[in-house]
């Protein structure tokens, strides 16, 4: 007569007690709901989130005068918006030549930004060194209402 394997014989059967694994799915199910309401509520889905700005659009160009002859300035204009959950306040704009020396233009325009809400900042001045097809970077800083400083930047082709 042939024995059957220990591995296969009813006696060796091991594993969790029905009442036991009863408990842990409910534990299980429990949590996915706790974690879904979590998530629908806003509660993890916030922390991904982050303040910001997003640079949308930008342009700089060489004003001329006398027919185009004699460089005069540079004018720089970039549009951006506010990606954060918060109010930005105290925008500004700063513009740097292709040496990353710091440009004498004031860009003036939107101060503060609810979010989801668009601004712009332009101005023009003194083109220095600047010449047509030299790229420029501006910065665009901001302060959120919890006090932390943000900043986008972009690289410009001056024409």
């Amino acid at each position: 007569m042939s024995k059957t394997s220990p591995i296969f014989s009813a006696r060796r059967r091991s594993g969790l007690s029905q009442p036991i694994a009863a408990l842990l799915i409910a534990i299980v199910a429990i949590a996915l709901v706790a974690i879904v309401w979590a998530i629908l509520s806003g509660y993890i889905g916030a922390l991904g989130k982050r303040e910001g700005i997003q640079i949308t659009a930008s342009s700089a160009f060489i004003t001329t005068s006398g027919g185009g002859a004699a460089q005069t300035g540079l004018c720089v204009s970039v549009s951006f918006k506010n990606i954060g959950t918060t109010q930005i306040s105290n925008i500004v704009g700063t513009a740097y030549g292709p040496g990353g020396a710091q440009l004498g233009i004031n860009l003036a325009g939107v101060n503060q930004l609810d979010p989801g809400a668009e601004g712009s900042l332009y101005g023009c001045g003194g083109a220095g060194a600047v010449r047509k097809g030299d790229t420029i970077v501006v910065v665009v800083r901001g302060t959120t209402a919890a006090g932390a400083q943000i900043s986008a930047q972009t690289s410009i082709p001056v024409t």
